[in-house]
């Protein structure tokens, strides 16, 4: 089953559409218990959408043999200058809207400056812990890369679950960094061995997500990068290989039958990076203001307000994604287009 390029990154759109719509969703809903199940289970995989996607992404465009000087120049545009700005405007209105509220103290500040400077406030951490991981990918490049490649990422994905659970800044970037690295690499062989070779077909694709899903409903395990919290090994990563490959094999086969035809999924796809920095923005002048009252909602109201609370976020990015793209492409690391001129 061969694709040609520009099919290729259709259905890699698309799954980054529907990885970065999870995100969102289990974003809005944590604030409302009635959503406690699906959180749980969006939590254990969607983040390990975009390593995968990262690493298949490497795995296709292997044979464009970038140099590592190229390397850094361009994953520092992309993936550190972003960091950077939106870094401190989550900072900036996380300190407005507590002095204003007057909640602001020194070991607010202390945490935030530790975010900040180490582990990444908001979604920023993922693009720094990419950024050392696409490091770490080149540099091991070699004669016996792939050999390499299979021994780290077995064993330092399997190591964080095993090291004790502690909220060291260091150490979370250490977790984090490696377990992102195994799927990384997961997702390097998917790409450049794997899914154009393989045959695959819609009902063995549902059979795989449904496994996922069973095997998370009858274990416990937990994929929380944000705090470097890993527990469960192997049905933390049965869960994640089901449910990742099977929405990246769904999209494959779903590209043969709609090609590019599915607009909205493609747009969400193409600006999920700016969706991914900007939603946190959008929720916290909900939360802020508005959250000490959500305890108190019944079950419906929980329910109507979290589904209510899921769209606004999603409608509110695209005037974002059009100002971002068209005046300030900068704050993503990018130049003005001429489709924006």
């Amino acid at each position: 089953m061969e694709k040609d390029d520009k099919k290729r990154w259709d259905y890699l759109d698309y799954t980054r559409a529907i990885g970065i719509l999870l995100i969102v969703m289990q974003h809005a809903f944590q604030y409302f218990w009635v959503f406690d199940g699906i959180v749980s289970y969006i939590k254990s995989f969607h983040v390990t959408i975009f390593f995968v996607i990262s690493g298949y992404i490497a795995g296709a465009r292997y044979e464009e043999g970038l140099s590592f000087r190229k390397v850094i120049i361009n994953r520092s545009k992309s993936l550190l200058i972003p960091y950077i700005v939106f870094s401190c405007i989550n900072t900036f209105l996380k300190f407005t809207v507590l002095e204003i509220q007057g909640y602001l103290t020194k070991e607010i500040i202390r945490q935030e400056m530790t975010e900040f400077f180490i582990t990444g406030n908001g979604t920023v951490w993922f693009l720094t812990t990419l950024f050392l991981i696409e490091i770490i990918f080149y540099c091991l490049r070699g004669k016996y890369e792939n050999i390499i490649y299979i021994v780290t990422g077995i064993i330092w994905g399997g190591i964080p679950f095993f090291l004790s659970q502690n909220s060291d800044p260091l150490r979370i970037i250490l977790r984090r960094t490696m377990v992102g690295y195994a799927f990384f690499i997961g997702g390097y062989f998917l790409g450049r061995y794997i899914i154009q070779k393989i045959k695959i077909n819609f009902i063995a694709v549902i059979v795989l997500m449904g496994t996922g899903f069973m095997i998370w409903r009858k274990s416990s395990c937990e994929m929380n990068y944000f705090s470097g919290k890993f527990e469960g090994f192997i049905p933390a990563i049965l869960i994640n290989i089901c449910s990742v490959a099977g929405i990246l094999m769904f999209m494959y086969l779903l590209d043969d039958r709609v090609g590019s035809r599915l607009k909205l999924l493609s747009y969400i796809g193409r600006n999920s990076l700016i969706i991914m920095l900007m939603h946190p923005i959008f929720l916290m002048c909900y939360i802020y203001p508005f959250g000490g009252k959500i305890a108190g909602y019944s079950e419906g109201m929980q329910k109507a307000a979290g589904v209510i609370l899921y769209f606004v976020l999603i409608v509110l990015e695209i005037p974002a994604i059009e100002l971002i793209q068209r005046y300030f492409p900068f704050m993503i690391g990018k130049k003005r287009t001429k489709k924006y001129d």
